[in-house]
């Protein structure tokens, strides 16, 4: 089969089942590759509002990429990161985007958040619909071996 032939098929497939595909593959695949291959990709990748965004392990270049292209009222879970190959991510998320825009957020994960952060977010959750929260806060004094 030729690409071009595996294009058109792709062509004529049901939004409803491309969502489908979609449900089943992560952020970096939907956004970075198929939304490139062909311009019907490019508008589904557009409209479709179920996005499960993932930051944990994401290098710099891609995180930046998916937060051009991403619309906030399209996410539906999102797991943001302060470890140390992610440092900064939280508060960079934050200064690009209103948590007050994700209006169809359900899931929100916090790793490595550091205090002040995890307040300033807090106090705007009241607008979003969270059915889960998970908060892993960021240790921020010195254990001595001693005590």
């Amino acid at each position: 089969m030729s690409t071009s032939t595996l294009t058109s098929s792709f062509d004529t497939l049901p939004i409803e089942l491309i969502h489908q595909i979609f449900n089943s593959l992560d952020e970096q695949t939907i956004i970075l590759s198929l939304r490139y291959v062909c311009k019907r990709f490019y508008t589904i990748t557009n409209v479709y509002n179920c996005y499960k965004l993932n930051f944990q392990s994401i290098s710099k270049s891609n995180f930046d990429r998916i937060c051009r292209f991403i619309q906030p009222e399209n996410v539906i879970s999102l797991t943001l990161s302060d470890e140390h190959t992610t440092t900064g991510q939280i508060q960079l998320f934050f200064s690009l985007f209103r948590i007050e825009r994700f209006t169809r957020l359900c899931s929100l994960t916090l790793i490595h958040i550091k205090e002040p952060d995890l307040k300033r977010i807090l106090q705007h959750l009241t607008t979003c619909k969270l059915t889960s929260l998970s908060i892993k806060q960021k240790d921020t004094y010195n254990r001595s071996k001693n005590n």
